[in-house]
């Protein structure tokens, strides 16, 4: 066959027939993703794809992301009470004592106001680095930051308890 030979005459081979029903099939009835489908008949994405619209064959469905997988940063759970403690404090400092707006108090956190958000909800596993600018930022020790506020009974002091005269 010669190499200029006119398309149609090369889609003639069986072979040529059998990959195309293949692709078609991959495509259409089982939805696989161009890579599977490229890396399956050692050709490259772009090349199947240019096949596929020779073809005339729709490219596979995106996968449809389902909101109810997708929840907004407000509706996530701290997560411990001492990160939500955290949070309540960095959002105290930057709405009230800073007066910043959240995009302008990421920026000086460099994070996004996204993560920012995260933060203050508790949302946010912080890191150490983290930890030490938002200390740094409030003009508290990591170890005042990081204490919790109720102490674990442990460490409350104790109190004598008289007997009750029932």
């Amino acid at each position: 066959m010669e190499k200029n030979a006119p398309q149609k005459q090369r889609n003639r081979n069986p072979l040529y027939q059998r990959r195309n029903e293949d692709i078609r099939y991959r495509c259409l009835d089982l939805g696989q993703s161009d890579t599977d489908i490229a890396a399956a008949w050692g050709m490259t994405e772009h090349s199947l794809r240019s096949l596929r619209r020779r073809l005339g064959i729709k490219s596979p469905r995106k996968a449809v992301s389902n909101s109810k997988t997708k929840r907004h940063h407000s509706l996530l759970n701290p997560v411990s009470a001492i990160h939500q403690q955290i949070g309540v404090k960095l959002d105290m400092h930057r709405a009230v004592i800073a007066k910043q707006r959240p995009v302008e108090f990421a920026h000086r956190l460099r994070v996004t106001a996204i993560r920012l958000r995260k933060m203050e909800l508790g949302a946010w596993d912080f890191s150490l680095s983290e930890l030490v600018k938002i200390a740094d930022i409030l003009g508290l020790p990591v170890e005042d930051l990081i204490r919790p506020a109720n102490p674990p009974c442990w460490e409350q002091p104790k109190t004598t308890r008289r007997p009750s005269a029932h």
